[in-house]
């Protein structure tokens, strides 16, 4: 919705012949669907071997929070502190995995309750603008506010696994040109705007 969509039209003026069809889930399934040339989903690896896989991004995974509720309720000054704060999370269902978080040597991990529970991370983001509570998104969803200064990153100190954002197509030997161009297209546009530099900031 934020990265992709919007270079769909700079992709047409080049292949004007291409037809894109957007399909948006949030599930991810071990195999790709009969009909879906391209997936593009946040997982570190596919365990189909029948999938090719290029990395398009990696982006941080950062807690944050606005000025408006920090000045409330302050920032929580170690990751077990996150429990007293009401959470915005990203997730299905009410099992709620737990949070790892590192320093150095050093790793907390926390089970959350969230105040509210979301599968996207733009409905997550308009809750914390407004106050909601901490924001637990990748940089790839947050970045402007943060840069912005209406989302503020918290625990800075520590740090939770990264985001792999990747492409996965079945493997053929010869590949469709249609996939070769978008795919290669996709990966120039994310290199032309630095997004994992910027993202893993």
């Amino acid at each position: 919705m934020m990265h992709i969509a919007p270079v769909v039209p700079e992709f047409r003026r080049s292949y004007p012949g291409i037809s894109v069809h957007i399909i948006t889930t949030k599930h991810h399934e071990d195999a790709i669907e009969s009909g879906v040339d391209i997936a593009v989903r946040t997982r570190p690896v596919e365990p189909d071997s029948g999938i090719t896989v290029r990395k398009l991004a990696r982006a941080r995974y950062v807690p944050v929070a606005s000025p408006k509720y920090l000045a409330e309720y302050g920032a929580p000054t170690t990751p077990k502190e996150l429990e007293q704060h009401p959470t915005l999370i990203y997730g299905f269902s009410r099992e709620f995995h737990p949070h790892s978080f590192s320093r150095g040597d050093t790793i907390e991990t926390v089970r959350l309750r969230p105040a509210l529970l979301a599968t996207e991370g733009r409905v997550l983001c308009a809750a914390a603008l407004e106050g909601g509570g901490i924001l637990l998104q990748p940089m790839y969803t947050i970045y402007e506010d943060v840069k912005a200064g209406r989302l503020v990153p918290v625990l800075a100190d520590w740090e939770l696994p990264p985001v792999v954002i990747n492409m996965a197509c079945h493997t053929r030997k010869h590949q469709p040109a249609k996939i070769r161009v978008f795919m290669d297209f996709l990966l120039a546009h994310f290199a032309r705007l630095d997004y994992e530099r910027k993202w893993m900031e």
